[in-house]
């Protein structure tokens, strides 16, 4: 049958729905995270990593400070910038965050399985209504009940049974 759910938890979907529909009004993602932020991210990652390789690159009696500084910072730049579509993933919540990963951990050496993660991961969520049950389960249930009345009064169902689907009904 149907579902019934508190009227709070009603309330709570109907407040986010509002919210949604109201950053989408003023142009703004609703998962907390936008195109722009992205692209920024990726490419002061992929300048850092490059960056942080070539200072790693120098001959080490040639290296300044910051050569000495930014060289090692390379094995934390290249995993974040590896890993980019995972946290994009995860800073925009999607629901198959798993399957991103998976994607991206295993296909992410090549440019094609990378790209595929990182699209999927920015591949923004439709907004699926849920069902409205709430108002229409205690209709559907008092027809129910009418119904299983109107066969008990024409003799087709005795109380014990009436009762019985009474019960099933309001379970």
């Amino acid at each position: 049958m149907h579902e019934h759910r508190p009227a709070n938890m009603v309330d709570d979907e109907k407040a986010m729905r509002a919210r949604q529909a109201k950053l989408q009004d003023r142009g703004e993602p609703s998962t907390g995270t936008s195109g722009a932020m992205t692209f920024v991210r990726l490419i002061a990652l992929a300048v850092l990593t490059f960056f942080c390789f070539a200072m790693g690159t120098i001959p080490a009696s040639e290296r300044n400070g910051i050569a000495e500084l930014f060289g090692p910072l390379f094995f934390a730049a290249a995993p974040a910038l590896y890993f980019l579509p995972t946290i994009e993933g995860a800073l925009r919540k999607q629901p198959n965050q798993m399957s991103i990963a998976i994607l991206n951990i295993f296909l992410g050496w090549t440019l094609v399985g990378w790209v595929a993660a990182m699209a999927w991961a920015c591949k923004s969520q439709a907004l699926v209504p849920a069902p409205i049950t709430a108002a229409v389960a205690p209709v559907y249930l008092a027809n129910e009940i009418d119904k299983l009345a109107s066969l008990r009064e024409r003799g087709l169902l005795t109380d014990a049974e009436f009762a019985q689907q009474k019960a099933k009904l309001m379970a």
